[in-house]
């Protein structure tokens, strides 16, 4: 039983220093985003699918900037580019807490989009090149786990600060992208596979733009990306839109809001790891089959829910499909990619995330302001089943021979 705890946490150093880097800037992240679009609702007095539009735009511009992202790092390294992104990121939050005019927060939000996407890929593909693939599941878990821990505080901070003014919170968290992105120059080393390492018939790809091309005709990896896009267009709206809905709908207090956050956080941090080693009994695609539907499930049942308690429990519903499918899902991604494409592997698949925060908040501002508010959790819940449905079909396709990922 040691021996196996050894081999499970025998992780190099610079992957608890990359862990440490993830924890501060998922805390001063999460001060801000959980209440971005009635920050921006406030500020420019706009209504709720204009502010849908700019999250949109923000995420239409990262998906080019995931594109040219995961290329820089398979072609020149993860390190400048997470850097780079860091005090952009600082610089955007600056503005923000100043700019109250509508055409500069659509510069912003495009330079947002623009560094956005850098330090997950950054992060997921230096995980997986610092760990072996029977390690992965558990180093992804781990990795989750402390940014659940940022975002367990990150809300709690942002509700305190939005009771004197919603610009401090933008103001501290552009101070600690900065010293940030100092910290990770100074301490981070590069970890990059260099040309000999990766077999002879990975490099011309990894050296050429045209591995994309190889990569869209990976039916398999496309069709994979598509379920998970269903499924992560519904659950995003837990978190882009719920403050909204449950303050305009049930007069939730946006102070109290943070809590529901905190839940889904606090949840990562004390199941992730169990929850990870008990899905190694079972095969991937049922796992992940199962989390679906769970995403779904609690969707459905916040149109059910009028105070807080309710709201935190649709919320544990939903995380309990995180907690299955995140670490899982990369897992399955890195050890698909060719090692000379993995960032661009990872990329396309965190890409998803981009599309879907901002297709989801457009389509559920559309159902709220045009059908009922309810109807916004009616079609989340429909979308994250049609992404079960996915994972089944390709769940069908897989031989029960299928290594399980992270087994011992």
């Amino acid at each position: 039983m040691f021996s196996k705890a050894k081999r499970g946490y025998a992780y190099p150093r610079q992957f608890w220093l990359l862990c440490s880097g993830v924890l501060i800037n998922r805390a001063s992240n999460s001060m801000i985003w959980p209440f971005l679009t009635i920050y921006m609702v406030t500020k420019l007095s706009v209504p709720l699918t204009t502010a849908a539009l700019l999250l949109s735009l923000r995420s239409l511009t990262a998906i080019f900037s995931t594109s040219l992202q995961s290329w820089l790092m398979d072609r020149f390294g993860r390190k400048g580019v997470i850097i780079a992104s860091l005090w952009g990121t600082a610089l955007v939050f600056l503005g923000m807490a100043q700019a109250g005019a509508l055409t500069a927060w659509v510069g912003l939000v495009v330079a947002h989009g623009l560094a956005l996407p850098a330090l997950t890929i950054g992060v997921n593909a230096m995980t997986a090149d610092m760990t072996p693939p029977e390690q992965r599941p558990a180093a992804f878990a781990l990795v989750r786990t402390v940014a659940n821990g940022g975002f367990a505080i990150g809300p709690l901070l942002g509700s305190l600060l939005a009771l004197v003014d919603y610009a401090w919170a933008f103001y501290a968290a552009a101070t600690v992208f900065g010293v940030l992105g100092l910290l990770m120059s100074a301490f981070i080393s590069e970890t990059r596979p260099t040309a000999a390492s990766a077999p002879a018939d990975e490099v011309k790809p990894r050296l050429s733009w045209g591995g994309y091309g190889l990569i869209l005709r990976d039916r398999r990896f496309v069709a994979f990306c598509l379920a998970f896009l269903m499924m992560e267009m519904g659950y995003i709206q837990s978190f882009s839109m719920m403050a909204v809905y449950a303050n305009a709908v049930h007069g939730l207090p946006q102070s109290q809001f943070g809590w529901v956050i905190t839940t889904n956080a606090l949840l990562v941090v004390l199941l992730q790891t169990p929850v990870t080693r008990w899905t190694r009994s079972f095969l991937p695609y049922r796992v992940l089959v199962f989390g679906a539907l769970a995403m779904a499930l609690g969707l459905w049942s916040v149109s059910l829910g009028t105070i807080l308690p309710h709201f935190m429990f649709s919320m544990a519903l939903m995380t309990l499909g995180e907690l299955t499918n995140s670490p899982l899902g990369l897992a399955i991604v890195s050890e698909q990619a060719p090692q000379a494409m993995r960032a661009r592997y990872l990329g396309l698949y965190d890409l998803m995330v981009q599309i879907a925060s901002g297709l989801g908040p457009v389509v559920g501002g559309l159902l709220f302001d045009h059908v009922a508010p309810q109807a916004m959790w009616w079609g989340a819940s429909f979308l994250a089943l049609l992404g079960a449905v996915g994972f089944a079909m390709l769940g069908a396709q897989t031989s029960r021979a299928s290594v399980r990922l992270g087994a011992d």
